[in-house]
């Protein structure tokens, strides 16, 4: 054992120093944390989960004595901020502000605040709360999580944080999943270049840079020796993958493909993408994807709006016939499939005419799934400086509660078409799954009548359809004959 993993270790019988994570944000954040927790794991600490109770308690004021019976207290607490909006940062300063009670209470000795945040929160937060934080890390700073705690390299003697650009983000280093069970997200860009008027992700995460496809497969390779068997690539804008290195999103998926054939028989596995900005999904990629089993026919596609009017405010293409054309692409392409997207109400530009717009669009289209949120003005967002509709965030709001209401008819529409068929389903829990057209965490799942192991593939029969999951059967293997797989 080396010398700097033995400064890791206290107490008799050489005891390992503990860390734990709270995490917060998005799938891309969770990568970000799973590095830092693999920094840590690497250096010789070991990787405690925090007791929900415990964390729970920490949101409530008065005592800030004493520890927890029975509970040894963790030795680091990386609290994993998050800054996409504005309900998203005060999120992330109330987190601190637990974990400073924690503190207090003796339940951790120190604290490290990090993730696209933590810049901020390092010159913001009140004096008595920041002299409670050891370490504070931006995105570019994720290898240098342990020399931060131990007060060493850049930032020793030091009385500012000094962060690293956040292109530093996608540096390689080792990786400590904390998904459920046989998932694991893959991050092979970072950072946007698009410039919509109302979102911060540039001024945190910085300009788009891709990592080299060789990188991403190693990655997975390595994933896929651990067990994992879903691998969801994600990044601020997938599909414009490679644009950066002269490459292109097709050319990831075809090496990709490659590298699975000569995976196949060895052990199943599908892969999945997030985020795909709708001017960069082309026909050419659309017909690797569909050449692939290995990809499932999953489309996250965020809109954000279909008023060309609003979409001109937004700084995206005013082209709603161009999604139009997309989403008649992808169904032509695959005789089953699933169409996530992404909407903002309430953004400047929109009067009742541009909602009214938004909704017969959505109507028309039926995605399976929407994502919807009211508009938030980001401070040096081009759209925080203009106006906004009349009644302001109520009225977003509402809108937005409006196209729930709308679109969760719509989901249950295409949930009761799927009843009778049969999928894959990749096991999350005893009870729950799901099929290629469930993305983990965002999606409903598929709840099974008796249970199986997580982590693995089984054949199951849609029974019933309830308002967001899916209710279904194990398939014998003697009954299989033709599972449906979505293509």
């Amino acid at each position: 054992m080396n010398s700097s993993r033995e400064s890791r270790f206290f107490g008799k019988g050489r005891v390992p120093r503990t860390a734990a994570l709270v995490q917060l944000g998005c799938d891309k954040n969770t990568v970000d944390g799973e590095r830092i927790l693999g920094e840590l794991d690497s250096a010789g600490y070991e990787i405690v989960g925090l007791p929900l109770e415990l964390w729970e308690k920490a949101g409530e004021t008065g005592e800030e004595t004493g520890g927890s019976k029975g509970w040894r207290p963790v030795d680091v607490l990386v609290v994993n901020t998050c800054s996409f909006i504005s309900p998203a940062r005060t999120e992330s300063r109330k987190a601190v502000e637990r974990a400073v009670r924690l503190r207090k209470r003796q339940i951790v000795k120190e604290i490290v605040v990090a993730g696209c945040f933590a810049p901020l929160l390092a010159h913001r937060l009140p004096g008595e709360l920041r002299r409670n934080v050891r370490a504070f890390l931006g995105p570019g700073d994720l290898s240098r999580v342990a020399e931060r705690i131990e007060g060493k390299g850049e930032q020793a003697g030091q009385d500012e944080p000094f962060f690293r650009p956040p292109a530093r983000s996608l540096d390689p280093g080792p990786r400590f999943l904390t998904s459920s069970a046989g998932t694991a997200f893959v991050k092979i860009a970072d950072g946007c270049d698009k410039g919509c008027s109302f979102c911060s992700i540039p001024f945190y995460r910085g300009g788009f840079r891709s990592r080299p496809k060789e990188e991403i497969a190693e990655e997975i390779a390595g994933l896929l020796r651990l067990g994992v068997r879903e691998v969801v690539l994600v990044s601020q804008d997938t599909a414009h993958w490679g644009r950066d290195r002269g490459e292109d999103l097709a050319e990831l998926l075809r090496f990709l493909a490659r590298k699975a054939e000569r995976e196949a028989g060895i052990r199943e596995y599908r892969i999945r993408l997030h985020y795909l900005y709708p001017s960069c999904v082309t026909d050419r990629l659309l017909d690797v994807w569909a050449d692939c089993d290995i990809f499932v026919p999953y489309f996250d596609i965020p809109i954000q709006h279909a008023s060309p009017k609003v979409l001109r405010a937004m700084n995206r293409p005013p082209d709603p016939d161009g999604i139009r054309r997309i989403v008649e692409s992808i169904r032509e392409r695959f005789s089953e499939s699933a169409i996530r997207t992404t909407v903002i109400t309430g953004h400047p530009g929109e009067g009742e005419k541009e909602f009214g717009e938004l909704i017969s669009f959505l109507e028309e289209i039926r995605f399976d799934r929407v994502g919807v949120f009211p508009f938030f003005k980001e401070p040096g967002t081009a759209a925080a400086r203009m106006r906004r509709p009349r009644g302001g965030f109520e009225v977003a709001r509402r809108r937005a509660d409006r196209i729930l209401e709308i679109q969760g008819s719509i989901s249950a529409e295409r949930l009761r078409a799927r009843v009778g068929r049969r999928y894959r389903v990749l096991m999350d829990t005893p009870w729950t799954g799901r099929s290629p057209l469930e993305a983990p965490d965002v999606d409903g799942v598929i709840q099974l009548k008796r249970p199986s192991v997580p982590g693995r593939m089984v054949d199951v029969e849609i029974v019933a359809a309830l308002d967001h999951d899916l209710e279904g059967r194990l398939v014998e293997e003697k009954e299989c004959r033709k599972v449906t797989q979505g293509k």
